[in-house]
């Protein structure tokens, strides 16, 4: 990599880390995964060969390019998430967040964190995925908080309800649908340890609320305790609509005869592939839009060939 892109790929990192409103510590460990000195040596030894190895530059250059690659808009979803945070946040309760998968979960959780740490408050995300045991999952949170310490899993709730006490924080637990069957149920002991401490929203597919009631209707072992732990009815998404699609399109660049072709108003065999409802999602309209940008830039080369 030249020393002119590096110095971009810094610049356009520290710019991004001011717009954080994270310190350099935090936005080293919360957005790049880094060491909390790291950030030093972005901002003054960049240019010092050896000191920043090929692949943390390359690690850098996907974040950045992955933070502009794509951009959103306020979906309905969105606009929900963001309200049942802040109600988990402000209530000190748990709330759920229910939806197919491709609905804009993650990225919503993830655009919300952002703006609630550029403000200061404290959210700490676990993704559930991978995880089989209730050990597992407690250890998660408690390295999700930055707050892990050895012991048995009581001692271990009690540290992560002492640290989170008195903060303004919020906790994310991402596709809790992944504790399937009876693992839904290691869910109750956490609730519980954090109620009244900080808010804490869960998310999944609709197979989580499927699985707590099929479990409660059955009176099996703490469904209807860790059922209970919600504090209100689930937050349900909803698919997204023709006129967000258009607005991801319009906003990601596209419009002209490539934006009727993704909105179906150009139909042909060869043009089933690019239109967004054959996979109704927001992952769908990613997915349609990498699509068109790829046709795009081979319609540019054939015009170019042509024209040499």
């Amino acid at each position: 990599m030249e020393l002119l892109e590096k110095k971009q790929i810094r610049d356009q990192i520290l710019a991004d880390q001011t717009n954080s409103g994270l310190t350099k510590s935090e936005y080293a460990e919360k957005r790049l995964g880094l060491n909390k000195s790291w950030m030093s040596h972005l901002d003054t030894k960049w240019d010092i060969p050896g000191v920043i190895g090929d692949d943390t530059w390359s690690r850098l250059k996907k974040y950045i390019t992955g933070r502009s690659a794509y951009k959103c808009i306020a979906t309905r979803n969105y606009i929900d998430i963001v309200h049942t945070c802040d109600r988990a946040l402000k209530s000190k309760r748990a709330l759920s967040i229910i939806g197919e998968g491709g609905y804009g979960k993650t990225k919503s959780l993830e655009l919300h964190k952002e703006k609630l740490e550029s403000e200061k408050i404290k959210v700490y995300y676990l993704d559930a995925k991978g995880i089989t045991t209730r050990k597992r999952l407690v250890v998660a949170l408690l390295v999700a908080c930055g707050c892990y310490k050895e012991g048995i899993i009581s001692n271990q709730l009690e540290i992560l309800r002492s640290f989170l006490m008195g903060k303004d924080a919020l906790v994310m637990i991402d596709e809790a649908s992944a504790l399937e069957g009876t693992k839904v149920t290691y869910l109750k002991d956490i609730l519980t340890a954090l109620r009244g401490v900080c808010g804490v929203v869960v998310a999944g597919t609709p197979y989580l609320l499927k699985n707590l009631e099929r479990g409660a209707a059955k009176d099996r072992f703490l469904y209807s305790e860790t059922r209970d732990r919600f504090f209100s009815l689930a937050t349900i998404l909803h698919a997204p609509e023709d006129s967000e699609a258009e607005a991801i399109f319009r906003i990601n660049g596209i419009d002209g005869k490539w934006l009727k072709i993704l909105m179906g108003e150009m139909r042909g065999e060869h043009l089933q592939q690019f239109y967004w409802r054959n996979k109704p999602t927001f992952r769908g309209i990613e997915d349609a839009i990498t699509l068109v940008r790829i046709a795009m830039t081979k319609e540019r080369e054939i015009s170019y060939l042509m024209e040499v």
